[in-house]
């Protein structure tokens, strides 16, 4: 059987990866698009179900890296000073700034009510021109 859990190898790697954006729930790195596959079982919640390499030739990516990127598994267990409980387990695409890219896993702020978690937020394009103006060529942008 696969791997339900095509990112669990490039977590923690330290790899820079070339991040080319998202199209629906698909987001692009390096050569490989992955699929972001939310439990569709789940009744009223809903969790994250498999992360999945896949091959559609009808995806629309950037034909320029938007950031350099690293996969980091994240863990996140809090309780606020109202004793609220929040939780995050997934992976966050983070760039050489330290700006989060794409948020994606099952977060939830109680036991009973989890949710699938897909965030994008890209940057502004004049702050990733400026900030990484040395690592791409715009073609004179």
């Amino acid at each position: 059987m696969r791997d339900p859990d095509a990112l669990k190898g490039l977590a923690g790697a330290g790899t820079i990866l070339s991040f080319y954006g998202v199209d629906n729930l698909r987001f692009k790195l390096a050569e490989q698009v992955f699929e972001a596959v939310e439990d569709e079982n789940d009744g009223y919640r809903s969790y994250l179900e498999s992360i999945k390499v896949v091959n559609d030739p009808y995806d629309i990516f950037s034909s320029l890296p938007l950031a350099l990127v690293r996969v980091e598994r994240v863990e996140i267990n809090k309780v606020d000073e109202d004793g609220e409980e929040f939780r995050f387990h997934g992976y966050h695409l983070v760039d050489t700034t330290g700006h989060i890219w794409l948020k994606v896993g099952t977060s939830s702020t109680d036991a009973w009510y989890p949710c699938f978690r897909f965030t994008y937020d890209p940057k502004p394009f004049a702050d990733a021109l400026r900030k990484e103006l040395d690592l791409f060529d715009h073609g004179g942008w």
